[in-house]
């Protein structure tokens, strides 16, 4: 539980406009004197991925980072509790968990392709550089994340 907004922000490693933008669509992660539930604000905004794009001209490199850190701690956690023997896997739960890496994924692959049109103006590179420089960096992550796997919920190609 953080005391403040700013205080959750700098927890979870996003940008405070994300959390105002929560506050504001009724998530239940804001009881009251300002205080802020981390653990059911990450819950809430992976079930409501449409606010993260209503607030994606404000959502930093940062953020998607934490988030993704984030999720994978979640992941990590259920394989613990898999080895335990003490979580029930059903039908639900790995549905949630592909559709969580599916989103994760578009918006990885968004993130990207914003970075690499930024390092393009930037650069002032020519049209055709800068399709090469995003086949380049779209291929690299492609390679990274097919060698991402947490326990069965292996990352879809």
């Amino acid at each position: 539980m953080a005391p403040s907004m700013r205080a959750a922000a700098g927890l979870i490693g996003v940008d405070i406009s994300l959390l105002e933008a929560c506050a504001a669509a009724g998530c239940p992660a804001f009881p009251g004197s300002g205080r802020v539930d981390c653990d059911i604000l990450v819950g809430w905004l992976g079930d409501h991925p449409e606010i993260g794009e209503l607030a994606a001209d404000k959502v930093s490199a940062k953020t998607e980072n934490a988030l993704f850190l984030r999720a994978k701690r979640k992941l990590k956690e259920l394989e613990v509790l898999e080895k335990e023997k003490t979580y029930l896997k059903s039908a639900d739960a790995i549905r949630d968990v592909h559709r969580g890496f599916q989103e994760l994924k578009k918006q990885i692959f968004n993130s990207l392709k914003i970075g690499c049109q930024t390092a393009a103006v930037e650069l002032a590179l020519p049209l055709d550089q800068s399709a090469k420089l995003h086949e380049i960096m779209e291929a690299e992550l492609i390679a990274a994340l097919e060698t991402f796997s947490c326990g069965e919920w292996t990352k879809e190609k």
